[in-house]
């Protein structure tokens, strides 16, 4: 289908499927009943994101049940513009749309079978008898693993002697078991699945509780799927690290997922690293359209063996315990709901996808340029990270996922939430460091998390807290409130760059003649303790001009749809 080219680093938008979706969309939410006395015009007056052109179309699907853009898609007939004009590279889309239907089959191979004459499974199986070149190195690290331009050796056209047929490694391994990739994933393989991969989880990482796994997707919104999408996280974040690889490994060895040598498997990996740094960049520099649509989570695609010998397509992904509730909406679905959330989220000025909310906030330049601050805020910059891919470092030094459960491991939920409470507050002290750096280098706007940072704002640009998230509200406001000070600019620019260089009292800081006495840094630190006391939301908000933010986190999806401010949706009703 065509496509309006866009700006330089922002892929292309295909406009027809992308107004269907909404007119979908708009038809299934319809508030009133849809008849055939209802002419074209009618619905177009009475139905948002409907134009003349896709009215007509409704209208005929409403009067006989089917329609001229339908009837050309079946018969694979290039379909026809609102101007009556044939669309150029739209034919075939029938058949090119059962070709994609297979793992490891794309857009781009599926025309170029078409193209080649091919119009069944069958006529495709008939010349895949070749032998799969195996000599090919593969990388299990990169971004993400793909053996598809692996191709099968020897295969030739049926309809051209001269034309060998294009088939990748996936594409074969698929087409061979393409009747039970095509089949609906059966409860009992749904249930298999989650109890092999609990259990790859125990073994792996010898951890036995706390595990999550949850099934996403179409699954989740209570529909017939051809695949399982599985989210899996732990309350202890370190354990998500590197752990795709651990499960790689085992579910290959028990002959339950097939590994990458023989069929379709994709892996991404050490990709989350300086992602927020990255999306922060593009915020403020107009690119974070269809650029942060996909996420940056470890995952691993692939096909799954079953106990009966079936073959299933499965998706993992490895979820940080901070980022659960943003990944289980994205993955959910459905696509077209999804784009209206973001659509009203961009509409508030906010930032939304399958990792967190942000939004852009003006920076106090006073604060910045205090003598001293900038070159130690900036060597940490909290939750963010340097461009040289090195993972995310906290302002305290340690990993990009802390424990939360290392007081709880009695069961105890009052520390697990006192923990989690004091790591939300770190990644808070990690953003003031940003914003000091970057206010030292004469940046205006900074991007901060909503709402642990700031709070959301309204389509019309006013700060507001939905019932029980205003950190002003007794209700919400924690013991640490009642130990507050007052700090100017450059005394918390300064405290901020003191915590980067001092860390305890009663230590040598430094190395050789540059070192820090005991006495000396006992000095420093006493400043320190007095600036801990001030709450880091408090602190942040003196940085920027935002109100401070919320000390509830995001543990539940209806948090996220109270800080939107729309009405919570289940599951079940988000299939738009």
């Amino acid at each position: 289908m065509p496509t309006v080219p866009l700006l330089a680093g922002m892929s292309n938008i295909n406009h027809e499927a992308l107004n269907y979706a909404h007119a979908a969309a708009v038809v299934r939410g319809c508030s009133f009943p849809l008849t055939p006395d209802l002419s074209a015009n009618q619905l177009q007056r009475l139905l948002p994101f409907v134009g003349s052109f896709t009215a007509n179309i409704i209208h005929q699907l409403i009067a006989t049940g089917i329609c001229d853009p339908l009837i050309a898609f079946r018969q694979d007939l290039p379909a026809r513009n609102a101007r009556g004009d044939l669309r150029c590279g739209t034919e075939g889309a029938a058949t090119r749309a059962m070709f994609a239907k297979l793992p490891g089959v794309g857009p781009g191979l599926a025309e170029r079978w078409f193209k080649m004459g091919f119009r069944s499974f069958d006529a495709l199986e008939d010349v895949a008898a070749a032998t799969v070149n195996n000599n090919e190195p593969k990388s299990t690290h990169a971004l993400e693993t793909n053996v598809s331009s692996t191709t099968v050796r020897g295969i030739r056209s049926t309809n051209d002697s001269s034309t060998a047929v294009p088939m990748s490694r996936e594409a074969a391994y698929s087409l061979r078991y393409r009747q039970d990739l095509l089949e609906a994933v059966a409860p009992e393989d749904v249930q298999e699945m989650k109890q092999e991969v609990l259990a790859a989880l125990r073994v792996v990482t010898g951890v036995q509780d706390g595990w999550q796994i949850l099934l996403v997707g179409g699954g989740r919104r209570s529909q017939t799927v051809h695949d399982a999408d599985w989210l899996i996280t732990h309350p202890d974040g370190r354990l998500i690290c590197g752990l795709w690889e651990k499960v790689y490994r085992h579910l290959v060895l028990a002959g339950k997922l097939v590994p990458q040598e023989e069929g379709f498997c994709r892996i991404q990996a050490d990709n989350l690293a300086g992602y927020k740094a990255k999306a922060r960049r593009d915020i403020l520099s107009n690119r974070w359209i269809d650029r942060h649509q996909m996420d940056h989570y470890d995952h691993i695609w692939g096909i799954w063996i079953t106990a009966a010998g079936k073959r299933r397509r499965c998706d993992l992904m490895f979820i940080p315990p901070d980022q659960w509730v943003f990944a289980v909406i994205g993955w959910t679905g459905s696509k077209q709901y999804l784009r209206f959330m973001r659509q009203h989220a961009g509409n508030c000025g906010m930032f939304l996808n399958s990792h967190f909310l942000m939004r852009e906030v003006e920076v106090i330049h006073a604060v910045g340029s205090c003598n001293g601050a900038a070159p130690a805020a900036s060597g940490n910059s909290g939750s963010s990270s340097s461009s040289s891919g090195t993972k995310m470092r906290r302002l305290d030094g340690s990993s990009q996922f802390p424990s939360i459960t290392a007081a709880a491991g009695a069961g105890d939920k009052g520390a697990a939430a006192a923990a989690t409470a004091v790591q939300q507050e770190d990644y808070v002290a990690g953003a003031c460091a940003y914003v000091v750096a970057a206010a030292s280098s004469g940046v205006s706007r900074v991007v901060l998390s909503v709402p642990d940072e700031v709070p959301p704002v309204t389509r019309h640009g006013k700060c507001w807290w939905p019932p029980g998230w205003d950190p002003d509200d007794p209700a919400a406001v924690g013991a640490a409130d009642a130990n507050k000070i007052e700090l100017s600019g450059s005394e918390t620019a300064a405290a901020i760059a003191d915590i980067e260089n001092v860390s305890r009292p009663n230590v040598t800081v430094g190395v050789g003649s540059g070192a820090v006495s005991s006495s000396i840094a006992g000095t420093a630190v006493t400043r320190i303790d007095s600036f801990r006391f001030v709450d880091s939301r408090t602190k942040l908000s003196r940085l920027v001009r935002a109100r401070p933010g919320s000390n509830r986190p995001v543990v539940r999806e209806s948090d996220l749809f109270e800080l939107l401010g729309i009405p919570y949706r289940t599951p079940s009703e988000r299939n738009c």
